[in-house]
C-alpha cells in the first residue's frame, strides 16, 4: 500500500531535493494505521532534511500530527478504528497522508481539542512545559529569559510562565516581532544584539530561568545573566541551522566552548545548566511524557494557554512553510494542512 502524498527526503541538504511523492507503507502488522489531518512544522524538521540524524535516505520528514485511526495492526482494545490521536516521533516520518506507526508514538486525543490545535501542541507545549516549569523550575516572583520568544515554542514557555504567579518575562526576537510578544505576555522584548547589555541593566542581579536555543555565543554570553541558583535550559542548536545549511564550523565552534566550560565556574557562581531532548525524553519515559500532555490538555480546557497558528499551508507547499520556518518569520506554529 502506498500514501498519496508525502514529503519525502532524496539527498540531504537543498530543498530541491524534497519533494511530495507517494511513498511505500510498511507492514500493518504490529502498528496502528492514522489518516493524518494535520502535522506541525518544527525547526528539529530542519536538522532532520540536512542529514543531522543521518536518516537512511530516501525518508519521509516530519515528527508531529494529528488524525484519525484507520486501521489497527495489533490485538489491543486501546486503540479503535475512528479514534482521534496525536502521533509523535522524532526521527520523522508522519508527513504524510497516511500512516503507520508503532503503538509508542501515539496518544490518544480529547474530543474537546480541534485536530489543527492539536498539532501545534506536543513538540511546542511539552518542550516548553518540561524547560520552563520541570527544568527551569520556574517560581512565583521570579523572573525569565525566553530566546525566540515569538516562535513556536518561544510562544508556549511565554504562556505557561504566565500560569506561575507574579513572573516577570523577558524575551528576544526581532522588532517586527514585538507588538505580537507583549502581546502573548513577554514583559520587556530585547533584540538578540542588545540583550547581554540592556537586560542587565534591567535585572543587576540577573534572572532566574534562562531558554536557550541558539547554542552558540549567545549561550556563554547568557550564563552570565543568571543570579545566584539561576538555571538555563538548552532546548536547540539554531544558531547553526539555515534553510539548506547545516554549519558544521558552528557545530565545531559549540563543541570547542562545551571542551573547555568551566564547572569551577557553574559552582561558583552558583549557576545550573540543564539540556532537554523531547523525543529521547519520550523513549526513556514514556509515562511521564503522557502526563505532561495530559496536563497540557487541562491547561488548554481552562483556558491558561492558548495556540497560536501563525499560518496553514497544504501539504503540496511544503515549501513555503518550512521557508517561512527557516527565514525566522513565523510568529507561532506552522501547520500543513493534510485533509
Amino acid at each position: 500500500m502506498y500514501s498519496n502524498k508525502s514529503v519525502i527526503v532524496k539527498k540531504f541538504g537543498d530543498l530541491k531535493h524534497t519533494v511530495i511523492e507517494p511513498y511505500t507503507l510498511p507492514s500493518l502488522e504490529g502498528r496502528i494505521e492514522i489518516e493524518v489531518h494535520y502535522c506541525g512544522v518544527n525547526f528539529s524538521d530542519l536538522y532532520t532534511r540536512l542529514g543531522f540524524l543521518q536518516n537512511k535516505l530516501p525518508f519521509i520528514l516530519g515528527s508531529e500530527c494529528s488524525g484519525v485511526i484507520s486501521a489497527v495492526g495489533i490485538h489491543h482494545e486501546k486503540y479503535k478504528v475512528g479514534e482521534r490521536v496525536i502521533c509523535y516521533d522524532y526521527k520523522g516520518g508522519l508527513y504524510s497522508d497516511i500512516i503507520r506507526v508503532p503503538p509508542e508514538c501515539i496518544f490518544h486525543l480529547p474530543s474537546d481539542i480541534p485536530l489543527d490545535i492539536a498539532a501545534t501542541l506536543f513538540v511546542n507545549y511539552l518542550t516548553a512545559y518540561f524547560a520552563v516549569l520541570e527544568f527551569g523550575n520556574l517560581k512565583p516572583h521570579e523572573s525569565i529569559l525566553i530566546n525566540s520568544c515569538a516562535g513556536g515554542v518561544g510562544t508556549a514557555a511565554t504562556q505557561l510562565a504566565k500560569t506561575v504567579k507574579n513572573v516577570t518575562i523577558y524575551g528576544t526576537a526581532s522588532p517586527s516581532k514585538a507588538f505580537y510578544a507583549n502581546e502573548n505576555g513577554v514583559d520587556r522584548l530585547f533584540t538578540y544584539e542588545d540583550v547581554s547589555t540592556e537586560l542587565k541593566k534591567a535585572e543587576p542581579m540577573g534572572v532566574d530561568v534562562i531558554i536557550e536555543n541558539q547554542s552558540s555565543n549567545t549561550m556563554h554570553e547568557n550564563l552570565h545573566l543568571l543570579k545566584p541558583m539561576g538555571r538555563m535550559v538548552l532546548i536547540g542548536i539554531n544558531s547553526a541551522i539555515t534553510q539548506n545549511y547545516l554549519s558544521y564550523f558552528t557545530l565545531f565552534k559549540i563543541w570547542m566552548k562545551s571542551w573547555w566550560f568551566s564547572l569551577t565556574d557553574l559552582v561558583m557562581h552558583n549557576r545550573c545548566i540543564a539540556g532537554l531532548h523531547l523525543g529521547t525524553l519520550l523513549a526513556k519515559d514514556h509515562i511521564k511524557v503522557r502526563d505532561a500532555l495530559y496536563h497540557i490538555f487541562e491547561l488548554y480546557r481552562q483556558r491558561k494557554i492558548k495556540p497560536s497558528i501563525d499560518s496553514i499551508w497544504s501539504i503540496d507547499e511544503y515549501h513555503y512553510a518550512i521557508q517561512t520556518l527557516a527565514q525566522r518569520k513565523n510568529k507561532g506554529k506552522i501547520l500543513l494542512k493534510v485533509i
